[in-house]
């Protein structure tokens, strides 16, 4: 809507306009109010996109939360200037405009680049601040994301009490960083140590291999293929030392070594994707990379089925319902992949709609022809 601010007030100003079509005409009061609603809303818009893809761990989704918390908090709002024209249109137009111009406050909408301005959420003397509308956007997205996300009476509605959230954070990098500023932001006790716990709790919970080499047993040092075939007993102090008795650990007592190691290591607090990390130490954690592997992973979510079904929506038109499903499949398939082209989609030629009647008319009738046979004939046995 923002963007049309140009069109819309040229359209407005044509002679042309009706009274009934100029009542609707938005005021620049309207205007104003549009743009810091946009301003408001734009962080927890951000989020929710975000929160919508297949690929993000569950600490990725927390981190967002903890940004759009310290968005919410923050005394000011950037919001666009509407009555200023656009900066750059498209992206490859706002890179441009943006790498030699780092400095100044822009907002882009809808690959509209406007410049900005920042207005305070709370009345201040002397300067701009939000209007009544938008404020109040501000307060409901603090009290609303406080009450789903951090609630202190509930524990079932906070992220820092949620044993799976704390599983994920504490085996991913930064995660132990990310704990502890996102305590003190919403004012509540660091949750290291429960967290540190439940991953315990879960490493006890491993069952023991069923590997009889895995048990407790005690193994001797080797003994000469003579001994061996002479006698069935193992001598304890062969070799003059009695440290073959090996007692070999639970999987149990091994993943809680483990995870004291891990949480040593000064890496950790360095903000990684936890698939990368735990590739790397796959090797030196065995057991509780297996751990790791059952806290850590995507978020279930809807949204890429319907995406799925949006673009089979916009493929399977009223008059393209003869498609078959692979046809289907492979439409479907090039829209989610144009990227990947080596040509931009933009040079590929387009066909008009003569031409496309053209291309039809030439195409072999036999098909057809039994389609519309067969047709016929389920008419003819409903009669």
């Amino acid at each position: 809507m923002l963007t049309l601010y140009d069109p819309l007030a040229a359209f407005f100003a044509s002679p042309k306009v009706e009274s009934s079509q100029r009542r609707r005409r938005l005021t620049s009061a309207d205007w104003d109010r549009l743009g810091q609603i946009l301003g408001v809303l734009r962080s927890a818009f951000e989020v929710t996109t975000a929160a919508e893809g297949d690929d993000d761990a569950l600490i990725d989704l927390v981190s967002m939360l903890g940004s759009l918390r310290l968005a919410l908090d923050s005394p000011t709002v950037t919001v666009p200037c509407h009555t200023a024209p656009p900066l750059a249109v498209g992206d490859r137009a706002i890179e441009a405009y943006c790498d030699p111009n780092p400095t100044g406050l822009k907002f882009e909408v809808d690959n509209y680049l406007f410049p900005a301005e920042e207005l305070y959420v709370d009345d201040e003397p002397g300067k701009e601040s939000l209007c009544a509308e938008a404020a109040a956007v501000v307060m409901v997205l603090r009290e609303q994301l406080d009450a789903r996300f951090f609630n202190v009476e509930d524990p079932t509605k906070n992220v820092l009490k949620n044993h799976e959230v704390l599983r994920s954070c504490i085996l991913s990098a930064g995660g132990v960083s990310l704990l502890c500023k996102l305590s003190e932001l919403v004012n509540q006790p660091d949750p290291y140590g429960a967290a540190v716990a439940s991953v315990r709790e879960l490493c006890n919970s491993l069952a023991p291999s069923s590997n009889p080499s895995a048990s407790t047993t005690l193994v001797a040092a080797p003994r000469s293929s003579w001994r061996r075939a002479r006698s069935s007993l193992i001598d304890l102090l062969i070799n003059g030392s009695n440290s073959a008795a090996v007692q070999q650990q639970s999987p149990s007592a091994t993943a809680c070594a483990e995870l004291e190691a891990f949480l040593q290591l000064a890496e950790i607090n360095q903000k990684q994707q936890p698939q990368h990390v735990w590739r790397g130490y796959k090797e030196k954690f065995p057991v509780l990379y297996l751990v790791a592997c059952s806290s850590l992973g995507a978020v279930a979510s809807s949204a890429a089925s319907e995406r799925d079904f949006l673009t089979a929506g916009a493929v399977m038109r009223k008059n393209r319902t003869r498609l078959l499903p692979q046809h289907l499949e492979m439409h479907c398939f090039i829209h989610d992949n144009v990227d990947l082209l080596p040509t931009p989609i933009e040079a590929v030629p387009a066909m008009t709609n003569e031409q496309a009647n053209k291309v039809r008319a030439a195409m072999p009738m036999a098909g057809r022809q039994q389609d519309l046979e067969g047709d016929i004939n389920t008419s003819a046995d409903e009669e």
